[in-house]
């Protein structure tokens, strides 16, 4: 083989090569923009499944207030109606309950039975 044809041989290989690790660098390339894209895609459904969660959790926490509010306002209603209903017969059966005095808005209240109208029933002796 003549010298011409050794360089001409020789700067084919070396185009080659320069095209090899061109092409395996732009290989590389996409698959690290790829890598890239995975990763923020995995970012952003973590952020997104982050956020459900919270939501979900936020959810919780509203409905379990809200049955609490439910639960405290039947137990006033509860409270309400036996108050309401509750009569005593006078104030000696306050008094032998050992409820005496009873101020207005407490169980067992009456009008009647607070004599004197100060809000306090079967205060005296």
């Amino acid at each position: 083989m003549d010298k011409e044809s050794s360089e001409k041989l020789l700067e084919a290989r070396r185009q080659a090569e320069a095209q090899r690790q061109a092409d395996e660098a732009a290989a590389d390339e996409e698959a690290q923009r790829q890598a890239d894209e995975a990763a923020a895609d995995e970012e952003a459904q973590r952020q997104v499944d982050e956020a459900a969660a919270a939501e979900e959790a936020q959810r919780q926490v509203d409905e379990a207030a809200a049955a609490e509010e439910a639960q405290r306002q039947a137990e006033e209603r509860a409270r309400q109606q036996q108050q309401d209903t509750f009569v005593y017969p006078n104030c000696t059966a306050v008094k032998e309950a050992g409820a005496a005095p009873i101020r207005r808005g407490e169980y067992g209240w009456q009008d009647d039975l607070d004599a004197d109208g100060d809000g306090v029933a079967c205060a005296g002796d």
